[in-house]
């Protein structure tokens, strides 16, 4: 399947998220503090279509039924341990789309699942490695110097 309906700007990073989650709060607020350009996707008021899911799955490279928290409350007892197709995952994420596990960051052509706050932090700083050192008293450079590099460790 295309991933042609997920923007993929190098210079903005989107979060989708949920705001019912603890995670999903601290995250929007760690990437709302940053001088970055963002997009929150608030996933319970504006819920992602089932292409969009999969595509954004692919991106992170797990299955549909992977993103889902199954022990979520909304998700009963029968279906946590029901062996469904993609297409049963991707209902459920549409009825009840606070039951995605982690918030989703997509900058470019990289996403990650970020399963604690901080992650997003170096997911759309990653290329700190790329600073030069400079002699003492002179300013740092501070921009983006390399591009299609990813320094986080999946």
């Amino acid at each position: 399947m295309s991933m042609a309906t997920i923007a993929k700007n190098e210079r903005q990073l989107t979060l989708y998220y949920s705001s019912e989650s603890s995670t999903g709060k601290q995250t929007a607020g760690y990437v709302q503090s940053s001088d970055q350009p963002i997009s929150l996707v608030d996933i319970t008021k504006q819920n992602p279509t089932p292409t969009h899911w999969t595509d954004l799955a692919e991106m992170v490279g797990k299955t549909v039924d992977q993103l889902i928290d199954k022990e979520h409350p909304d998700i009963s007892k029968e279906i946590q341990h029901a062996d469904l197709e993609p297409n049963d995952w991707l209902k459920i994420i549409a009825k009840t789309p606070q039951v995605i596990k982690d918030p989703i960051a997509v900058m470019g052509e990289r996403a990650k699942q970020i399963v604690t706050a901080t992650e997003v932090l170096k997911f759309f700083d990653v290329d700190s490695a790329g600073i030069e050192k400079k002699p003492v008293g002179e300013e740092p450079t501070t921009t983006r110097t390399t591009k299609d590099e990813n320094f986080i460790d999946e």
